[in-house]
């Protein structure tokens, strides 16, 4: 039974391992995601909005040929 208990232990022990080490990596991700948006909104807000038109002509362009075709 000693045995059974210590097993239960390490598995258990384990589980939190992992289920910590997936939160520092949200918690890293959010941090630089919120450095990113500080710092790119106030620089790059205006190329970011061309970006965003030209797959806009792109996406209209393709309806268009899907149309010719059918």
């Amino acid at each position: 039974m000693g045995r059974l208990g210590a097993d239960a232990v390490q598995v258990n022990h384990r589980a939190e391992k992992k289920k910590k080490k997936k939160k520092k990596k949200s918690v890293a991700h959010l941090r630089a995601r919120k450095r990113r948006e500080a710092e790119g909104t106030r620089d790059e807000f205006s190329e970011v909005g061309d970006g965003c038109q030209q797959k806009n002509f792109d996406r209209s362009s393709s309806d268009e040929e899907i149309g010719l075709s059918i």
